[in-house]
């Protein structure tokens, strides 16, 4: 976990354990959400939901809620897009 700040519009934590080549830092706390919300959004619509949508959407909104419908599938892409740092 290096102290480097989250690229999430909104997030103030500087406690980042992941990076993305096309999307920057993320913070566990915003990693977290990124699944409920591409759950969510896959669950909803049928689509995979765009991870830069998720970025620019405002930390400080209500958070996405999501079960476990495809939580595997979802990890298992997101781990695909974003290393540990």
């Amino acid at each position: 976990m290096g102290v480097m700040e989250c690229d999430r519009i909104g997030c103030d934590s500087i406690m980042c354990h992941k990076i993305s080549d096309c999307h920057g830092y993320i913070c566990h706390e915003c990693f977290e959400e990124l699944k409920d919300f591409m759950i969510t959004e896959i669950k909803r619509s049928g689509v995979i939901p765009s991870i830069t949508t998720f970025m620019n959407r405002d930390k400080r909104e209500i958070p996405f809620m999501a079960d476990n419908f495809t939580e595997g599938l979802v990890e298992n892409a997101l781990n695909k897009e974003f290393r540990d740092n």
